[in-house]
């Protein structure tokens, strides 16, 4: 019989009914009981558990069942906590092995738990300093703990260390576009693309990176692949309502290349969102955007739109330009798939 031991305080009490989460109760060692025999069931195998007031012990009857390779397809089947029990489990017995420790920290970047994500890649890459998709799910991590530069960083070695892996050059271009580096992200994403040519978030993100260059054809172009690659899911729908704001008529520009109208909607839109906490302007920001989904028609001034918390009627373009203000006031580069940029730096200049 294989088996591992693993302390108490490393079980995800999540995994039990709410009941049964008091690790001093008779209902918790049932319920532990109950879950591992469920798990190695469903997996074909014949398992054994003992706990004691400290540990738990995890035993099977398979010589050649892997707890890694089981945890992968638990993951894959939706089942991620299940799966980073397993690799938790399995890690107290293995704690280097490079597999375990790089499938842990992807899987626990999934569940948003990448503070626990970080010290697990980094040892990986302790280990194995030029492990390339190690270095790019150590990027994640840092990337959604808001560690942007140091994410870039992992990034850039990836590809740097293997130009040919779809996923690094996807994360590379992703957070560059996230900067206000969309000439840079889009170099990337035609790579990502490339590579691994059925992946609509690559496509996705190289239609926002296309559109924030105001290259519409291309924009749509790529948006509409990701919208057939994921027809249901939500990147489609995230494509679909690109989609949609591209599909507006053309401002017409001065001869500084700025439209008149947008200048003073953008400036309204900025002094108002200034006025307010930065909670409502968050809040403010999302009505807007939410109501811009089913597309806006920003040179029909007859058409009136309202959102709460504003007592007077608001343009389409208002409404355009409360959603680009709000994005690049909270998070700087974030596209919005409005050809607002110019505007907004000319107004946001004007404010200081």
């Amino acid at each position: 019989m294989e088996q591992f031991v693993l302390p108490l305080n490393r079980f995800d009490l999540a995994l039990l009914p709410e009941a049964a989460r008091d690790i001093a109760s008779p209902a918790f060692r049932h319920a532990v009981d109950d879950y591992f025999r469920l798990q190695f069931r469903d997996m074909g195998v014949n398992g054994v558990v003992q706990v004691t007031p400290d540990t738990l012990t995890v035993g099977w009857v398979a010589p050649s069942f892997d707890p890694v390779t089981a945890a992968i397809a638990l993951c894959q089947r939706g089942q991620v906590r299940d799966g980073v029990q397993l690799l938790e489990l399995a890690r107290h017995r293995q704690p280097d092995a490079p597999d375990l420790l790089l499938n842990l920290g992807i899987a626990l970047n999934e569940l948003g738990e990448s503070r626990r994500a970080i010290p697990i890649l980094e040892r990986l890459l302790e280990l194995e300093p030029d492990h390339v998709r190690g270095c790019v799910a150590l990027g994640v991590a840092k990337g959604r703990t808001g560690d942007t530069a140091a994410a870039l960083e992992c990034f850039t070695r990836a590809v740097a260390w293997d130009p040919a892996d779809p996923w690094a050059q996807l994360n590379l271009g992703g957070i560059l576009l996230r900067m206000g580096r969309p000439s840079e992200a889009r170099a990337h994403l035609e790579v990502a693309v490339q590579l691994n040519p059925n992946d609509a978030q690559s496509w996705l993100l190289l239609g926002e990176a296309a559109a924030a260059q105001d290259d519409t054809a291309a924009a749509r172009q790529a948006l509409g692949r990701a919208r057939t690659l994921d027809p249901h899911g939500p990147v489609g729908s995230h494509a679909e309502r690109a989609w949609i704001r591209l599909a507006i008529d053309p401002l017409p520009q001065d001869a500084d290349g700025l439209n008149p109208d947008a200048l003073a909607a953008m400036r309204w839109a900025i002094h108002h969102l200034l006025t307010l906490p930065p909670a409502n302007a968050q809040r403010l920001t999302l009505q807007a955007a939410l109501l811009g989904q089913h597309g806006l028609s920003l040179t029909d001034p007859a058409r009136i739109h309202r959102l709460e918390g504003l007592a007077e009627p608001l343009a389409a373009l208002q409404v355009a330009c409360l959603i680009h203000a709000g994005l690049q006031m909270a998070a700087p580069g974030t596209p919005s798939g409005f050809p607002l940029q110019k505007e907004f730096m000319r107004a946001r200049a004007d404010t200081h």
